[in-house]
């Protein structure tokens, strides 16, 4: 990371470590849009400040070292952005619901009502500022049903050429394209065990 800078590792000396503890996963450098783990808060870690006699960078790391980030190396996001949870009042929720496209039929059709901690949780982490991207032509295979006092809200995500769950995958809602957070992956992938999400047409593995 450091030497991207063109800093010569011999130059470089530890100016500084000292102990340090989070409210979440991000160790105090949160990317935009993304959802962070704070369960098992606090997050204990370290801060080392370098430095190669003319510039200092600080770096954080979690307990073991293995996770390391650098706040002034996250961009921050300047264009537009939405909080689905308070723009679709997802907080008033009673329930929410599984649904997948059916490619023979292009229609929605249910798989499961989620459980009231999922939907919880779900609301959590949907309830962040989500960097907006440019919409593309895609037909969504997974659909969260909300329902909310004002009505049903509906977010679609996963594209039918993207197969992967456990990234982060665009994300619709009422017109909106956005970055889903991999944490909605993992909790709708109990409810796929055992099947295999649904092939498009002239899909070929």
């Amino acid at each position: 990371m450091i030497f991207e800078h063109g800093v010569e590792g011999g130059n470089l000396s530890v100016i500084s470590v000292g102990a340090a503890q989070w409210p979440d996963e991000s160790l105090g450098c949160p990317e935009p849009g993304i959802f962070y783990e704070s369960e098992n808060a606090p997050y204990a870690g370290f801060i080392y400040v370098l430095s190669d006699r003319s510039d200092t960078w600080e770096y954080h790391t979690n307990e073991d070292d293995s996770v390391i980030v650098r706040c002034d190396e996250i961009e921050p996001f300047t264009g537009p952005k939405v909080n689905i949870a308070q723009a679709a009042g997802l907080r008033g929720s009673t329930g929410v619901t599984l649904m997948r496209r059916d490619f023979s039929t292009g229609q929605f059709e249910k798989i499961d009502p989620m459980t009231q901690d999922e939907l919880i949780r779900l609301i959590d982490i949907f309830d962040r500022d989500i960097p907006l991207s440019d919409t593309i032509n895609c037909e969504t295979v997974f659909r969260l049903d909300f329902e909310t006092p004002s009505g049903l809200q509906s977010i679609e995500w996963l594209c039918e050429e993207d197969k992967n769950l456990a990234t982060g995958t665009q994300g619709f809602w009422i017109g909106m394209t956005g970055t889903v957070p991999v944490q909605v992956g993992d909790l709708v992938g109990p409810y796929l065990t055992g099947g295999q999400p649904p092939e498009p047409p002239g899909f070929r593995p």
